[in-house]
């Protein structure tokens, strides 16, 4: 699908785990997948996706962090729900 053929309408996404098998099995699981969802809600490459999670678990042990290009956020993310199965987004296409 298009982005731009939906952009500013309001899209339900939906994901689910095969034979409804848990995603989501530790608290790291959903902190993961929030960081994600806003480290890859960008039209920019990602050179260093992993320093802001790795420093939620490793404080105390400073990173270098790679010099970014400003945010070009793809979609406005509305709410989420994190469900042991699956999980559940409203999104606005930009």
């Amino acid at each position: 699908m298009n982005l731009k053929t939906i952009s500013g309408k309001i899209c339900h996404l939906l994901n689910s785990g095969v034979d409804k098998l848990k995603i989501f099995i530790d608290e790291e699981d959903h902190l993961r997948f929030i960081h994600d969802l806003f480290e890859f809600n960008n039209l920019n490459p990602v050179a260093d996706a992993l320093y802001n999670f790795n420093n939620i678990s490793d404080i105390g042990h400073p990173k270098v962090r790679v010099e970014r290009k400003p945010r070009k956020i793809l979609i406005d993310i509305l709410a989420f729900v994190l469900m042991p199965n699956h999980y559940h987004l409203l999104v606005m296409p930009r």
